[in-house]
């Protein structure tokens, strides 16, 4: 399937829109994290989302997290902090990786006792290669009965998309549904995805994650509109006709995406940081109608590392604030 630079961007949106869905974490909780856990967690309390991305910055390309916070029985919290892999095979450096992230929590989140919060790690997997790295640190350091006790004990939860049965990974149907868009983003091949298609269009109809859901989709699934039009006929005839302009609109920025990429990298390569610009501002306004002159006289005066930035955000905001970073457009 064909992939832009910027392929994991719609990747991290879509999985914190995913995961903050109201009930997905309680969903994700139920039914992947430990049984000593939700012994231990307040009747009827909702995981609360944090700030914060504890992400390597040289890994936030292949990689997506979000960290909740619980009530617990007898008071205090614990924190569940769920790491998304990208990347098409594992990472044998995970244990590396989620020890610095959890310090990082630490430091954010103890209390001033330096107590150390309690934390859950669960790593979501959807590449293709099997996740052959063991769950429990121990199992990859020292075998000694005698010297593992001074080894350290860490362990996380996994979910890993490509490997167990769609039912499995989740029992909320919109949280199932969700799952499977992004198993399909590293697992489906040009032809294929059709059934699994008309299945999450049947789970999220009348969901707030149902147009989140389809962007995704006709973003990173190998499927023309054709086959996605005929997969909504299907399963809703009458809401096929309604969303015909607007699966049109999703297509034009999907290609535009990619045609901007490809120009973006050839003006790179040649220096050409107004043809970035021109590009940045022929995107603003298709995608929010006239610009005031200010945003012209921005733009022209950015170096190509703000203009890329820029362009990287104009894929996905909903507003002119979104591309610029709340910095004044006026």
């Amino acid at each position: 399937m064909p992939k832009t630079s910027k392929v994991l961007l719609p990747h991290d949106a879509y999985t914190k829109a995913l995961l903050d869905e109201p009930g997905h974490m309680e969903a994700l909780v139920r039914d992947h994290l430990p049984a000593a856990l939700k012994k231990r967690i307040k009747k009827d309390a909702v995981p609360e989302a944090l700030d914060g991305n504890f992400i390597d910055r040289k890994l936030r390309q292949s990689q997506s997290d979000r960290l909740y916070r619980i009530a617990l029985k007898r008071g205090g919290h614990a924190y569940i902090y769920v790491l998304i892999e990208h990347k098409s095979s594992p990472d044998r450096r995970i244990f590396q990786q989620l020890l610095r992230y959890q310090l990082g929590i630490w430091e954010k989140y103890g209390d001033q006792n330096d107590k150390p919060p309690l934390i859950f790690p669960l790593v979501i997997y959807h590449g293709k290669q099997p996740w052959n790295i063991p769950e429990s640190l121990d199992e990859m350091t020292e075998d000694s009965e005698a010297l593992r006790p001074y080894g350290l004990q860490y362990r996380y939860c996994l979910l890993d998309l490509g490997h167990i049965p769609f039912r499995k990974m989740s029992s909320s149907p919109t949280l199932r549904a969700g799952l499977v868009a992004l198993w399909g983003a590293s697992w489906l091949e040009e032809g294929e995805g059709k059934a699994e298609l008309a299945a999450i269009l049947r789970e999220l109809e009348g969901s707030g994650l149902a147009i989140r859901t389809v962007e995704y989709i006709l973003h990173e699934w190998p499927i023309s509109e054709e086959e996605y039009q005929a997969a909504l006929v299907e399963v809703n005839p009458e809401q096929a006709e309604e969303t015909v302009e607007t699966i049109a609109q999703i297509y034009e920025k999907r290609y535009m995406a990619r045609g901007l990429a490809k120009g973006m990298a050839q003006g790179m390569a040649k220096g050409k940081a107004k043809g970035e610009a021109g590009m940045l501002g022929r995107l603003l306004q298709r995608q929010f109608g006239s610009l005031p002159p200010s945003v012209y006289e921005r733009i022209g005066q950015a170096s190509s590392k703000e203009l890329d930035a820029w362009l990287d955000r104009a894929m996905d905001a909903s507003s002119l604030d979104g591309v610029f970073g709340g910095e004044s457009t006026h």
